[in-house]
């Protein structure tokens, strides 16, 4: 499955970057062309972490003994050597990597069965405003992924940010789709809360978009990258987009950080309280509202492809 990883911004010209995915450890960097080229993160020689090395002119640089590898992986450096032969056995063995939409996405096996990445940034006007903030969530990637699918919390669990708990009230589903890619829905509140769509793009991607709800016109769309790390952690990638914005873009951008990491922070407090029952408590979830119906298709999914 192809997963997003970080932002193609935070993979600097000079420095490694260490990734994990699905428990196996990976180093980002980008070579002489600019281009990200991923490895295992570990030394043919004696399996130091790469990330903790540098990049020289595109090639990575071992801390352990400076064996350098080139964007294509092969080891064109042994210091201790000298001018003698390299053997083949010192190359990486490279990862796929595909680069869209400002991301960085990888595979975690040879045969890619799932992944949308999104093209989002390809269809912004010049007043829309995106900031982008990379998080790293100690939670698991189904609960991750439940809770960017979970509209009904927006006004619990984020009153005085999102939401207020005076609009708590009945959530209609008035559309619901799902195929091998992709799970959709639209819901309205009873509430003044705006109308909001969610769509599911397999297996690590959710796309929130917020409507004037007498107008319909789209106000913002939130997109949250998840990728899973381990069984109790995982990376989220998250983008605001604010549509048609009058605000100063600096001051859009650093208030937006603030109230992402606010939310966030909250959403963190109630995932782990889940995570920890989830290890106590076996019986399954209660999902009768229809707010809840994308959950249990998620939930669903999941179970069917081995996302356990």
């Amino acid at each position: 499955m192809l997963w997003p990883v970080r932002f193609v911004s935070d993979v600097p010209a000079a420095a490694p970057v260490r990734v994990v995915l699905r428990g196996k450890s990976f180093v980002l960097w980008r070579d002489a062309s600019a281009a990200v080229r991923c490895a295992p993160d570990a030394c043919p020689h004696r399996l130091s972490m790469l990330s903790a090395g540098r990049v020289e002119r595109g090639d990575l640089v071992c801390r352990h003994h400076d064996w350098r590898f080139a964007g294509d992986g092969a080891c064109v450096r042994v210091p201790q050597v000298g001018r003698g032969s390299i053997p083949k056995a010192c190359n990486l063995e490279l990862r796929p990597v595909t680069v869209m939409d400002g991301v960085v996405w990888l595979a975690d096996d040879d045969a890619c069965r799932a992944g949308t990445p999104t093209n989002l940034l390809a269809a912004l006007g010049p007043r829309d405003v995106v900031t982008d903030r990379r998080l790293a969530s100690p939670t698991s990637y189904r609960l991750q992924v439940e809770n960017a699918l979970d509209v009904a919390h927006i006004n619990t669990v984020h009153a005085g940010f999102q939401g207020s708990r005076e609009r708590v009230g009945p959530i209609h589903l008035s559309r619901f789709y799902e195929d091998a890619d992709v799970l959709a829905c639209c819901f309205a509140h009873d509430s003044e809360t705006p109308d909001v769509d969610v769509v599911f793009l397999k297996p690590g991607v959710v796309v929130v978009r917020v409507l004037d709800k007498a107008t319909k016109r789209l106000l913002r769309t939130n997109v949250v990258h998840v990728a899973p790390e381990t069984d109790a952690s995982c990376s989220v990638l998250f983008r605001d987009v604010a549509h048609d914005s009058n605000a100063d873009p600096t001051v859009h951008r650093w208030l937006t950080a603030l109230i992402v990491d606010g939310i966030f922070a909250q959403d963190v407090a109630v995932t782990q309280e889940q995570l920890l029952n989830q290890r106590e408590f076996k019986h399954g979830y209660c999902l009768p509202a229809p707010a809840d119906r994308p959950l249990a298709a998620f939930r669903s999914w999941c179970s069917s492809v081995g996302l356990l």
